[in-house]
C-alpha cells in the first residue's frame, strides 16, 4: 500500500531526509528514522541532485554569458554529463 503524506508532512519528511543524508546516513537508515519507504527516500534525494545539478549549469552557463559555447567546453561537457545521468536510470 502506498504511503501519501499531506502537503505539511511532506515538506517535514524532506527536509528531515535532506539533513539525515547530509550528516552520512544512509538511505535505509534516513527511512527507518522518518517512516517512509526507502525508495520514497531515495526519490527524494534524486529529486534534489537533480535540481541541484540543473542550477549549478545554469549559474556557470550565465557566468559565461550568453554566447555559443565552444566544442569541448567545460560547460557544455558538464551539461552533457548532467543528461547522461539524468536519463540512466
Amino acid at each position: 500500500m502506498v504511503k501519501k503524506f499531506e502537503s505539511a508532512r511532506a515538506e517535514s519528511v524532506e527536509k528531515a531526509a535532506l539533513d539525515l543524508y547530509g550528516k552520512g546516513k544512509s538511505i535505509r537508515a534516513i527511512s527507518d528514522q522518518i517512516g517512509a519507504s526507502r525508495s520514497y527516500v531515495h526519490r527524494l534525494l534524486m529529486r534534489r541532485r537533480t535540481e541541484e545539478l540543473t542550477a549549478m549549469v545554469s549559474r556557470r552557463r550565465v557566468a559565461h554569458g550568453n554566447e555559443p559555447l565552444a566544442p569541448g567546453n567545460a560547460i557544455s561537457m558538464g551539461a552533457i554529463s548532467f543528461h547522461n545521468r539524468r536519463y540512466v536510470n
